[in-house]
């Protein structure tokens, strides 16, 4: 932890301050027993009128030694004294490390059960989206082109029939196909540009249901009725001088509300009246749910 450093710098401090504060008191309460000694002695005045005696040397001896005796006790008890509040101040200390040790390792478990209960939340929460994802993946709308047939008899209508099946599970709500039939000329390509009322089919596919586009490919130029094909579009069709395509999008919504499309893109074969897929402009969504 960052701040374990800090705080045993400041449990040094304090223990140095009470070593020397016990010092001190040590000190006083030294001087405070010798000025009790001092005073205690008695004052000793030799009256005017009274003549000294002379003191044999075995009294004064004697006194010296029980003077020296008095002194050795003093300065055993001060020795005990100072050798108990050192050992006071080792068992202090070790308490008050111990007690940082500990209060370091709840820190630390703390911190670790924190970041353990984050890490749980953070892998509930992608189970739970993970759960959901699924969910609607499973019961979500898809919708595709199921099938497409083609009409090119010279004397009837050039037609390709585009069908469409919902097979998810719900509904596919506000579904709009946008189609067209496009003749393209010889070196040309495909612009796959649709406006946006040009809508082909509009609705709500029902899971399981189906239904389907007409495209019509000749339709008169003034009066844009549906025409009957011609043999000489017939005969450039065949030559590949025109291309016929039919290209589209589809867009619809889940029941969840997310936004899905595909895009679709064929052309005729007027040798075999039958339809073959393009190589571009056949995609889905990305979106997963």
């Amino acid at each position: 932890m960052p701040d374990r450093p800090q705080r045993f710098s400041i449990l040094t401090r304090r223990l140095l301050t009470a070593v020397g504060n016990i010092g001190q008191a040590l000190k006083e309460q030294t001087a405070a027993i010798t000025k009790s000694i001092e005073a205690a002695k008695p004052e000793q005045k030799v009256p005017d009128d009274v003549h000294p005696v002379r003191i044999s040397g075995t009294i004064e001896t004697r006194k010296n030694a029980n003077d020296a005796h008095s002194g050795q006790i003093y300065q055993r008890l001060t020795l005990l004294i100072s050798t108990l509040t050192l050992i006071a101040i080792i068992v202090y200390a070790w308490l008050t490390y111990r007690q940082w040790v500990e209060m370091i390792g709840a820190t630390d478990a703390a911190q670790d059960s924190v970041h353990e209960s984050r890490l749980n939340r953070q892998q509930a929460d992608k189970s739970l989206k993970a759960t959901i994802d699924e969910f609607r993946l499973d019961q979500r709308a898809w919708v595709s082109v199921s099938n497409v047939n083609a009409t090119a008899e010279i004397g009837k209508p050039l037609q390709i029939i585009l069908g469409f099946t919902n097979t998810g599970r719900t509904p596919a709500k506000d579904m709009r196909v946008l189609a067209v039939l496009d003749p393209i000329s010889k070196g040309q390509k495909v612009k796959f540009a649709y406006g946006k009322d040009s809508y082909s089919w509009t609705g709500i596919l029902q899971p399981n249901a189906a239904d389907h586009v007409t495209l019509f490919g000749t339709r008169s130029k003034t009066t844009g009725e549906v025409t009957p094909l011609t043999s000489d579009l017939s005969q450039q069709i065949a030559h590949g001088d025109v291309a016929i395509y039919a290209d589209g999008i589809v867009n619809y919504q889940d029941i969840c509300g997310a936004n899905h499309w595909i895009s679709f893109c064929y052309f005729l074969n007027i040798k075999t009246s039958g339809v073959g897929v393009c190589s571009e402009h056949n995609d889905i969504d990305e979106n997963p749910n």
